[in-house]
């Protein structure tokens, strides 16, 4: 089975059956057509050497397009952690808040326990009197 054609071999077997055609029909229109696909078989040769070369301007375009895309998507994920950092510090920032609130409550439960050992210690001292 043939995976591919040879552009050469096509147009070599065309030229031996035009020339076969000029053998046996001398002046005949099959010969003119057999000659145009001649024409024809040596255009698509050319043709398919140009398409078989390598495209450089093509193949620079799609890797600027696939480096700008890449480039996209970095800024893409560079600005959603950016983002998750913003939330991050805000968060940060809700706990030290908390936090400073928890050491004034701390420090407002301090003063009332000594607030209420200075009123124990006085109610002792009022019950002593009372008693003696």
């Amino acid at each position: 089975m043939y995976r591919s054609l040879d552009p050469s071999h096509i147009v070599k077997t065309i030229e031996r059956l035009q020339q076969r055609i000029d053998t046996r029909f001398p002046g005949a229109g099959l010969g003119r057509v057999c000659g145009e696909l001649l024409a024809t078989a040596h255009k698509s040769s050319a043709q398919a050497a140009k398409l078989a070369q390598r495209n450089w301007p093509l193949r620079i375009s799609v890797g600027a397009i696939l480096a700008l895309g890449l480039a996209a998507q970095i800024a893409a994920a560079a600005e959603q952690q950016l983002a998750g950092l913003e939330q991050i510090a805000q968060v940060l920032g809700h706990i030290r808040e908390a936090a400073g609130q928890t050491v004034g409550g701390a420090q407002e439960t301090e003063r009332a326990a000594q607030e209420m050992s200075r009123l124990a210690e006085q109610l002792r001292q009022v019950v002593e009197q009372h008693r003696g």
